[in-house]
């Protein structure tokens, strides 16, 4: 079996439903600007929706609209793994390796990590494409959260850019 190389960008619950607005403000601008640098660098998208909770906030949308590398997960479970096709999909496109983002990072982009990480996936948080922390995991201790079960941590959209930059995407 080959290994896997590739590299996608996995965007969590960024519906209306998910998340304070002031946390989404925040971090939608930063989305905007990884997804473009995502279109630009043919790297895939997957954008991850928890069902019920409408659709995921349409500056995020338009910024993908008429990308063909852009995967629609919906999931019904905090971790995006658990009865959806995610797994296939990374399989499908050949991903070993993903940047996280969202919203409710101390449960679902968590919960998530821990499974992809299980999985054999390697997996990178960027505080400036995620919130949702809670109080325990506010500020400087986020990278605590991350490191704590295995995955990667970047605190600003530049290292973002970088790490996509330095990480091409490599098609199955």
């Amino acid at each position: 079996m080959k290994p896997k190389k590739g590299l996608a960008f996995v965007l969590m619950d960024m519906q209306m439903r998910n998340g304070s607005a002031t946390d989404k403000r925040e971090i939608i601008p930063h989305q905007v600007a990884v997804l473009r640098t995502c279109r630009h660098l043919h790297i895939p998208v997957i954008i991850v929706e928890f069902v019920g909770r409408g659709t995921t906030n349409r500056k995020l949308i338009d910024a993908v609209s008429g990308y063909e590398n852009v995967h629609l997960i919906e999931k019904k479970d905090w971790n995006a793994f658990n009865g959806t096709s995610l797994d296939e999909t990374f399989d499908t496109l050949g991903i070993g390796s993903f940047l996280l983002g969202g919203v409710e990072a101390g449960v679902c982009l968590y919960e998530t990590a821990i499974d992809a990480i299980a999985r054999g996936y390697q997996v990178t948080a960027c505080g400036a494409l995620t919130a949702g922390y809670g109080k325990r995991y506010s500020g400087p201790n986020r990278s605590d959260l991350w490191r704590s079960i295995g995955a990667s941590y970047v605190e600003h959209v530049g290292a973002a850019h970088r790490f996509l930059q330095e990480n091409p995407h490599e098609d199955p």
